[in-house]
């Protein structure tokens, strides 16, 4: 047996509870007790295996070759047996066409 539902029945309104002042929610936020990222915490904890170096990192950059096309929807360097189509006048790859 199916219920009978008005679906054009006005809705009851649903009463929110009292929110509270945005001081007393500023003021919790402020409280450092559940702030994980204070300074304490943060000097003397390390990640295992993981060594923080002041190095910069350098990655050579090779050109593309003749060869190769970029395709204008996944961006990445493809050869030219990958290449579709010229769609919104960019190469496009197979995948994306």
């Amino acid at each position: 047996m199916a219920a009978n539902t008005d679906y054009d029945a006005r809705r009851t309104v649903i009463v929110e509870p009292e929110t509270e002042s945005l001081d007393l929610l500023q003021e919790r936020r402020a409280t450092p007790a559940d702030d994980l990222a204070s300074t304490e915490f943060a000097d003397g904890y390390e990640l295992p295996g993981f060594d923080i170096l002041d190095e910069e990192l350098t990655t050579q950059v090779i050109p593309m070759r003749a060869d190769e096309f970029r395709c204008g929807s996944c961006f990445l360097v493809l050869h030219r047996s990958l290449y579709a189509t010229v769609r919104k006048g960019q190469d496009t790859c197979r995948d994306c066409a």
